[in-house]
């Protein structure tokens, strides 16, 4: 198990995602300073940094968009192993559910689950299952 706390993973995720950083910036530019807090820039940010991501991952022949990828969900993993359960939290909250929404399909996403991932976004698609 990591130990990823909580104010430290946005920090965590500029430093392994560099790709981001021009999406949270514009994003810090909308909010003050302190108000950006993780589960924005994951629900919105991150999510739709993945989401632009895959879209053209499946879009063309490009391997950078699938290394691209698969840092993003050993990110992912990562913090959901972490020991600090808000940590846990922002990922299953913010971006799991972000990401599946209420139709519940992570297909586009599931190839590049790790185990602990894979079996989060499971319980929220449960959970959105009703």
């Amino acid at each position: 198990m990591t130990n990823i706390a909580y104010q430290n993973v946005i920090t965590t995720l500029l430093s392994d995602i560099p790709e981001v950083n021009g999406d949270y910036e514009l994003e810090r530019k909308s909010w003050a300073p302190d108000d950006v807090h993780a589960h924005v820039v994951y629900g919105t940010v991150f999510a739709e940094f993945i989401r632009r991501t895959e879209e053209s991952w499946r879009s063309t022949t490009d391997d950078d968009y699938e290394l691209i990828l698969k840092r993003c969900f050993a990110h992912v993993e990562k913090l959901v192993g972490s020991s600090d359960f808000e940590t846990r939290c922002v990922v299953e909250a913010s971006l799991l559910e972000a990401l599946i929404g209420e139709s519940g399909d992570w297909s586009r996403y599931s190839r590049f689950f790790g185990a602990k991932t894979r079996r989060m976004a499971e319980e929220v698609k449960r959970r959105f299952a009703g």
